[in-house]
């Protein structure tokens, strides 16, 4: 099921936040890599150090996402 958000090339990033609140880590990163190809403007906007994405912090595919936006401080992964 697609979110409204995820067909255009706007508003990416809120999708992704609402894809992590639904557990779906894949979907969310694939929508935040979908996010930095069309230089979505909720980079500027939202820190990716926000404990939000901590559940994304350690993969890899999300390291990239903070490394192609030029962001720091990536969230650390909720301890087990």
């Amino acid at each position: 099921l697609a979110l409204p958000l995820e067909r255009g090339t706007r508003g990416l990033g809120a999708a992704a936040l609402a894809r992590l609140g639904l557990a779906d880590t894949t979907g969310a990163i694939a929508l935040l890599e979908r996010g930095v190809a069309a230089r979505e403007p909720f980079f500027a906007l939202t820190p990716l150090s926000a404990h939000a994405f901590a559940p994304i912090a350690a993969d890899p595919r999300f390291v990239a996402v903070v490394r192609a936006v030029g962001a720091e401080g990536a969230p650390r992964a909720p301890r087990r």
